[in-house]
């Protein structure tokens, strides 16, 4: 492969991992981290001391790079190097699984499809390396490395490279990595420069908003292109069609979207054919793309987290971004009353007195073997706060107390209980054969 002498991200790293330790690698592409864990993979795997090897990166094109390079340091290992990754058939990929593989590089997404699916067992492989891990972060994929990476074998030693430690860096590695060296090559990258605007608005006026600040980007000659996210599935629809019929061009992505389809508008908004792209947070995850140039949030981000994972789209590659984001000013309006909601309301006792707070309010019981029921007590006593004793099928108006009483006796009259008691048969059905 041309090797003369090794890189220095080559002459830190390989001595900690052949020691047995776990690193984190801060060190920017093209510093030669590739072959420093790849020639580690190949002497641990014909050492015996790795079953298998795991290496996920956050965009195809840098998978198949990680594979190609792999097969080259491990020619005369013969070892099986597979690549997984969104956008190819997932059938031909789990053939090549069944049929044997040592090291498997893939995207985090189309490893975790492969792991539900039960093609692949996590457990095997005991040997996990996480390379540009701010990138696949900043991407949306942290829930999704949190989940593969706990699935791995509980022996496993994690390699991280970065070409920065973020927060996400520094809580994946105090997780899942025990005793990690920190190793630092070249100077760390400048975080990005992203100028923030927040806008408070009423709902129904976030549309227009958005369509005056797409034809101000025209107006101003802006380059770059425009990701717009949204809440949900049926917002993408709502707001990129809208914008369509308004003679707009934009494409729109959600989770129901077929990959392959998903894969063409992806690929539009990446080579400059559509340059906005509505998206929620979950079709936006696999998105790498350096020159966005504005970042608008119609939805609010429901935390922190994801809203820095939003804005860190914009401002990439040394560049400047911005980034806006619609702040409701009644975050409540029109949202759905939450089904299946009922206060918790304690056990009742028919003997005590006093308040019972419950779905419709304070019951005030009193008097008698029947107080303190809702809706009035039966048998002997007074009524609660609607009105009389009912035993029985027995009701009536409710005025100042509610129902008539019924069986025995009734409640009082005024606001203790209802109308006098009156007493009614139980009504009984008769039934004839015919």
């Amino acid at each position: 492969m041309g090797f003369t002498n090794p890189t220095e991200v080559q002459e830190k790293v390989i001595p900690v991992i052949m020691g047995g330790k776990e690193v984190i690698a801060r060190s920017k592409t093209g510093s030669g981290k590739t072959s420093a864990f790849g020639i580690s993979i190949m002497e641990l795997l014909a050492a015996g001391k790795v079953r298998k090897a795991l290496i996920i990166a956050p965009v195809r094109e840098l998978a198949l790079q990680i594979m190609e390079e792999l097969r080259a340091l491990g020619k005369y290992h013969r070892y099986r190097v597979i690549c997984a990754y969104g956008g190819q058939n997932i059938d031909v990929q789990i053939k090549m699984i069944y049929n044997g593989v040592d090291i498997l590089v893939a995207t985090p997404g189309r490893l975790l499809d492969l792991f539900e699916r039960g093609t692949i067992d996590l457990n095997e492989y005991d040997f996990v390396v996480l390379d540009e891990a701010d990138k696949m972060f900043e991407m949306g994929f942290i829930e999704d490395i949190d989940v593969i990476v706990s699935n791995t074998s509980y022996a496993r030693r994690v390699q991280l490279f970065s070409a920065t430690i973020s927060e996400d860096v520094q809580r994946i590695a105090s997780k899942y990595m025990k005793a990690y060296e920190m190793v630092e090559v070249g100077e760390q990258e400048k975080p990005p420069q992203i100028e923030e605007e927040k806008i408070t608005l009423e709902r129904p006026e976030k549309f227009n908003k958005l369509v005056e600040i797409i034809q101000a980007q025209r107006q101003a000659n802006a380059t770059g292109k425009i990701l717009i996210f949204v809440a949900t599935q049926r917002a993408t629809e709502y707001v990129g069609k809208r914008l369509q019929a308004m003679g707009i061009d934009c494409s729109f992505i959600h989770g129901d979207i077929r990959q392959n389809r998903r894969e063409r508008i992806m690929g539009s908004f990446k080579e400059g054919r559509s340059n906005i792209l509505v998206a929620t947070d979950v079709a936006a995850r696999g998105l790498h793309i350096d020159d966005i140039a504005l970042v608008i949030n119609y939805d609010e981000a429901n935390d922190s987290q994801t809203h820095m994972h939003r804005i860190g789209r914009t401002g990439r590659m040394g560049a400047s971004g911005k980034a806006i984001t619609f702040v409701d000013k009644n975050p409540y309006f029109g949202r759905p009353v939450r089904s299946g909601f009922r206060p918790k309301v304690g056990p009742y006792n028919p003997y005590a007195g006093g308040e019972r707070r419950g779905p419709r309010g304070p019951y005030s019981g009193s008097g008698g073997h029947g107080g303190g029921r809702p809706y009035g007590g039966g048998g002997h006593g007074g009524g609660g706060s609607h009105g009389g004793a009912y035993g029985g099928y027995s009701h009536g108006p409710r005025r100042e107390g509610g129902h008539h009483g019924g069986g025995h006796s009734g409640g009082h009259s005024g606001s203790q209980g209802g109308h006098p008691g009156q007493h009614r048969p139980r009504r009984t059905h008769r039934f004839t054969r015919r």
